[in-house]
C-alpha cells in the first residue's frame, strides 16, 4: 500500500513512516504486530486491533495525521488513476489500491482533470478525495526506506556534532574566564599603580 503511516514493516533493512519536510519523527498508537508474506521475506507488521495489512496502516496514518500534527489540510498519497480512469494505482508499487476510504460521492473525477487522491480532513477525520494532481496546496505522505545501519551511523554523526558543540563551548567558556581574569589583572595593576 502506498499509503503507510506510522505503521512499521520490518525485516531488519526496511521500516516505512509518516514523514513531514520539516518533522521525521512518529509516535506509535497501541498496536498489536502481525505477519505478512511479502515475496520470499517474511514481514512483521503492526496493525490495530483485528485489521488487515490496509486498513491498520489506513488507521495508524490517520491517527498520526489527526493526533500528532496541528495541520488539518491535504495530504497527497502517492495513489491515482492516471494510466486508466477510475482504476486507482499506487504510484510507488503500481499495485492497485484495494483499499480506500472515500469521502461520500468520491472519486467524481471533477470537471475530468482530478486523477490523484489526498487526503482530506472532514470534521473529524480524514477521508479519501480524487483531486487536481497539480493542485499545490498539499502537503505529502512519504515512503521511506529505514536502513538500520544507516540510522545508526546518522545517530553516531548527530553524536559526534553534539560532542563538538559541547567542546566549543567549553573552549569558548574557558576563552571567557581567561578575558575576565585579564580584565581583572588589568584592574588590579590600574588600582595598584593609583595607590602607589
Amino acid at each position: 500500500m502506498g499509503l503507510i503511516g506510522s505503521v512499521s514493516i520490518e525485516d531488519k533493512a526496511d521500516r516505512f513512516k509518516l514523514v513531514r519536510l520539516d518533522e521525521t519523527t512518529s509516535r506509535l498508537p497501541p498496536m498489536t504486530i502481525k505477519k505478512r508474506q511479502v515475496g520470499s521475506k517474511l514481514m512483521l507488521y503492526a496493525a490495530l486491533s483485528k485489521d488487515t495489512w490496509h486498513e491498520g496502516s489506513w488507521k495508524a496514518v490517520k491517527e498520526y495525521i489527526t493526533n500528532q500534527l496541528s495541520y488539518r489540510g491535504y495530504w497527497w498519497t502517492s495513489a491515482n488513476d492516471l494510466d486508466s480512469e477510475i482504476k486507482f494505482i499506487w504510484a510507488n508499487t503500481a499495485r492497485p489500491m484495494r483499499f480506500s476510504k472515500w469521502q461520500p460521492g468520491e472519486p467524481n473525477n471533477h470537471n475530468n482533470i482530478e486523477h490523484c487522491v489526498h487526503l482530506w480532513f472532514d470534521r473529524v477525520m480524514y477521508k479519501m478525495n480524487d483531486w487536481d494532481c497539480n493542485y499545490g496546496n498539499s502537503r505529502f505522505i512519504c515512503e521511506i526506506d529505514y536502513d538500520r545501519d544507516t540510522h545508526l551511523e546518522r545517530e553516531r554523526e548527530r553524536e559526534r556534532e553534539r560532542e563538538l558543540d559541547r567542546e566549543r563551548e567549553r573552549v569558548h567558556e574557558q576563552k571567557r574566564e581567561l578575558e575576565h581574569e585579564r580584565e581583572m589583572d588589568e584592574c588590579m595593576n590600574k588600582f595598584t599603580t593609583f595607590i602607589f
